[in-house]
């Protein structure tokens, strides 16, 4: 009677099997976090359960509380399926991921949303509100703002982290621009006013790999407090600029050099080439019109300190743009930036 049961449980049991297997659908999630900390960025990643061969489509439920923070995935390619890896950004609250609806191969697959748990980090009175698994610092500014301030920009990379929320406690008025998620990346420049007393700024961040709270210190010195010197402001000073226009020559007289040695065509085309980057990078600038009243700015953020006003309408060249701003120089060893709606129209 026994071995009857036995025998009975086991063909239920590979009934069950063969139905999960006969039914498992083509997506399912393999990576995922059980909880998150509060603003922390967080990957979800879908594997393909047998190879595809066509476009595939992933739309997002827009009712629900959270969205990816890219619509396209980093695919990998593991044997003969593929792996997509979502970011999303954690709330206050619980999160739900959307619900997701796969399309591929002429098909509909449905993949349910996730509820992950939010916690909050302890707390750190120097904490800037990054939370990554890795912060850096690839440059930093320090410049006057005035008798009592100095403005500080930090150009900042988190890797799987939020960027773009770094905050200083001491600053008095704060801005990030230029934010870009690439890949697992999120990069942003910070700009910051601070008392002009402050000689370092100090502060942490969350790392997720180390669990604890890792401080960085950026000297608060300023250096050079010229407006030429600020965030690289003239491109006309720029030494990788110089040494890259020098390089193009080097390479040009060298390819000419080994030309008449060896008498190979490839080493004339070379050249060429990189004759045609030193004529480009020596071509004058566009030149644009400014309109009288318009402000200049010390940086191209709107926290800027106003260095002084145009008179009257000038032609200036144009050095460059960021942030709606477009750079110029007014006045002889003078370089500034002006908001591009003060550009004249014809």
């Amino acid at each position: 009677m026994k071995i009857g049961i036995c025998n009975i449980k086991k063909t239920i049991l590979s009934f069950m099997i063969f139905n999960a297997i006969l039914f498992a659908g083509t997506f399912s999630y393999e990576k995922y976090p059980k909880n998150v900390y509060e603003n922390q960025i967080f990957p979800i990643t879908i594997k393909s359960n047998s190879p595809i061969n066509s476009h595939i489509e992933f739309v997002f439920d827009v009712n629900d509380n959270i969205q990816p923070i890219s619509d396209k995935p980093i695919i990998k390619n593991i044997s003969d399926t593929q792996r997509y890896k979502f970011f999303f950004k954690s709330t206050k609250n619980k999160v739900y991921t959307p619900k997701i609806s796969i399309l591929y191969d002429g098909k509909i697959e449905a993949l349910d949303g996730l509820a992950i748990k939010t916690k909050k980090l302890p707390y750190d009175s120097k904490f800037s509100g990054i939370i990554a698994t890795n912060l850096i610092v690839k440059t930093y500014q320090v410049s006057n703002y005035n008798k009592e301030k100095n403005i500080i920009m930090l150009s900042l990379v988190a890797i799987d982290g939020n960027a773009k929320d770094m905050h200083l406690n001491l600053a008095t008025k704060e801005e990030s621009e230029n934010i870009l998620q690439s890949y697992d990346n999120q990069s942003c420049s910070y700009y910051a006013i601070i008392d002009s007393s402050i000689k370092s700024v100090d502060f942490t961040y969350y790392n997720t790999v180390e669990n604890k709270f890792i401080e960085i210190s950026i000297p608060a010195t300023v250096k050079d407090s010229t407006v030429a010197a600020q965030s690289n402001l003239n491109p006309d000073f720029d030494q990788f600029e110089k040494l890259k226009k020098i390089l193009y020559g080097i390479v040009f007289i060298l390819s000419i050099i080994i030309y008449i040695k060896r008498r190979k065509p490839i080493y004339i085309a070379i050249g060429l080439i990189f004759l045609g980057f030193l004529l480009l990078s020596n071509m004058p600038r566009q030149s644009i019109c400014v309109k009288q009243g318009t402000e200049i700015y010390v940086l191209p953020v709107r926290i800027s300190k106003i260095d002084e006003t145009i008179d009257s309408n000038i032609s200036t060249p144009k050095l460059g743009e960021q942030n709606g701003f477009v750079k110029i120089a007014y006045k002889p060893n003078k370089i500034g930036w002006i908001k591009i709606e003060n550009i004249c129209k014809d």
